[in-house]
């Protein structure tokens, strides 16, 4: 049907903060020379994007006027006038309430029936079209729309369909002077009737595509309305548990588990009754990174941890975890998107902050509090490991081969991958500075680290940084200059970020094995014993990594957040999976 406004939500209610403003052509804005060159590369892309959509949308709708002025003129309108207005009738009619009302519209505005209604000869002519018929096709079509639309919106509305009908009834008057003109004229093809004709179509071809701009506008308007109902509806429904049952019961749908009686109970805890062999036919990558991460990840953390000395007995982990207090992880639904929606988000159990953003009432918060502490022996423990094996992995944590129940977090777990690279490279840096700073008889206490470890996070979180410029950066915090040094430090930097060093293989082992303690403990109850803090910090210490402790525990808590999140939902099947191993 051609664009009218922006349909993102964000642009629907900016355009409708004046309705007529909406129905109305967009300027097209000329860059100014000296502006496009103030401009960032982004800023400039938006701005020809909007410039774009604007030239494109005047363009639609003036050659959608030149089609109806020469369908008046040629006495063809019906068949022009007669597919727009029938799809406006069919989509109104799918999301009209009253299901007597929706019939109607159905049957009333297929083409054949409008093109019917257009071309009758029992009321006003012009164009070649019953003009009595399209004004009384425009006021029922508006006025379904005013009745479906949002409340809040109302007034302003109907205001708008007044003032479009005022000039549409002044149109159609004029078309249909202008047509009994030319039929009584002795002929009707002398340019003297024909210039008095066409002024008449052209202001009906005008007024008619004011009309069809405003309906249209308000069709998507009252589309986001009724969409936001329901999700209010969904977002209501899914407070508290709500929000993990509702996905339970989705999945299991869309991988075709079966509920418990043939399908006629849906509830979670009909979900549970699948056997090992159902789950893993219907699941196979993760029941094969189960598999794995009980027989290869959960015994190497084990040694680690424990010669770490982070290995915490069943009694020691629930007294640090009880001393530092229960979290919760919050699982959003409504209409917006939460702020922090890039990853879960661990809260203090209790906490009175309002988690939702302004403005969006319609949205709800379900808390799921993380189980901690965690066995490695245990399915959870099976799990955190499998998540931390692929953080930790050569391999992107996304693509295909990612677990089917990790297919909604492969943009976090993702996200979560580069942020411990970007954590590996740093405590390679800080290596290779503490190293020449002690060579050298120079400081390195806690200062100087926290200084090393926040200038170096600033360089790599550059997107555009280049070896060159750590490098350099590397060489002054190391307290040296010159090129023979700085040839120095690059090819011990490359060394030691080669995977298959030693050097980086143990910077590895020991960010995460920090990583996997705060995964089973949670970053409070490690902050809360200081035997265990004490030898995390020791552990980051060995490879030049303790100026990095708070930003592996904040890594940690993200990751926790995500095995939270798949634990209460999927834990019915990842248990069940567990225990068939």
């Amino acid at each position: 049907m051609g664009p009218a406004v922006d349909t993102t939500p964000s642009g629907v209610f900016n355009a409708t903060s004046s309705m007529l403003a909406a129905a109305s052509l967009p300027t097209v804005v000329q860059l100014d020379p000296s502006d496009v060159e103030s401009m960032s590369p982004e800023q400039l892309t938006a701005a020809v994007t909007r410039r774009a959509r604007a030239i494109a949308e005047r363009a639609f709708w003036d050659f959608i006027v030149w089609r109806f002025k020469t369908a008046a003129q040629g006495q063809a309108l019906p068949a022009q006038l007669a597919p727009l207005l029938a799809e406006l009738g069919t989509e109104l009619s799918s999301i009209v309430t009253d299901t007597l009302e929706a019939q109607q519209l159905t049957e009333q505005y297929t083409e054949r029936a409008v093109l019917e209604r257009l071309r009758s000869r029992t009321g006003e002519q012009g164009g070649g079209a019953n003009l009595t018929a399209v004004g009384s096709m425009m006021e029922q079509l508006a006025q379904v729309l005013l009745r479906s639309g949002g409340a809040e919106r109302a007034a302003e509305a109907a205001d708008a369909v007044q003032h479009i009908q005022a000039s549409m009834t002044a149109a159609l008057a004029a078309a249909a002077a202008g047509n009994e003109a030319a039929v009584n004229a002795s002929n009707p093809t002398n340019p003297t009737v024909r210039n008095e004709v066409a002024p008449a179509a052209a202001a009906l071809a005008e007024a008619l595509a004011a009309a069809l701009r405003l309906l249209m506008t308000q069709l998507k308007v009252v589309k986001l309305d009724a969409a936001n109902t329901r999700l209010r509806g969904l977002a209501r429904a899914m407070r508290d548990r709500g929000a993990v049952s509702y996905l339970q019961t989705k999945l299991a749908t869309a991988w075709q588990f079966p509920s418990a009686d043939d399908a006629s109970n849906s509830s979670p805890a009909s979900l549970a009754v699948a056997e090992p062999a159902a789950i893993a036919e219907r699941l196979p990558l993760t029941a094969a990174w189960v598999r794995q991460a009980q027989a290869e990840m959960v015994l190497q953390l084990r040694s680690g941890l424990s010669a770490a000395g982070l290995l915490l007995g069943q009694q020691a982990a629930t007294a640090a975890v009880v001393a530092g207090g229960l979290q919760s992880v919050e699982l959003r639904s409504g209409v917006r998107a939460a702020p922090r929606a890039a990853s879960p988000t661990v809260r203090p159990s209790g906490s009175t902050n309002s988690p939702r953003s302004p403005g969006s009432a319609s949205s709800a918060v379900s808390q799921i509090k993380p189980v901690f502490p965690v066995t490695l022996d245990s399915w959870q423990g099976a799990v955190r490991a499998g998540l931390l094996a692929l953080v930790t992995g050569d391999t992107p944590a996304a693509g295909p081969i990612l677990p089917e129940i990790l297919t909604f977090d492969r943009v976090r777990l993702h996200e979560q991958q580069n942020g411990l690279q970007q954590l590996l490279v740093t405590a390679a840096g800080l290596l290779i500075i503490q190293q020449l700073r002690t060579a050298s008889g120079l400081v390195w206490d806690a200062e100087v680290r926290s200084q090393a470890r926040r200038r170096l996070m600033v360089v790599l979180s550059d997107p555009g940084m280049k070896l060159s410029h750590l490098v350099t950066e590397l060489t002054q915090l190391a307290g040296a200059t010159g090129v023979a040094t700085e040839q120095r430090v690059k090819t011990m930097f490359t060394s030691i970020v080669d995977s298959e060093t030693a050097a980086f293989r143990s910077i590895r082992s020991a960010v995460g094995v920090a990583l996997a303690a705060h995964l089973l403990y949670g970053k409070a109850a490690l902050a809360a014993d200081a035997t265990a803090a004490a030898s995390c910090n020791a552990l980051l210490g060995r490879v030049g990594a303790a100026a990095l402790y708070d930003d592996v525990a904040d890594l940690g808590e993200k990751l926790a957040g995500v095995a939270a999140v798949n634990e209460a939902v999927h834990g019915h099947w990842l248990a069940t999976l567990a225990a068939a191993n």
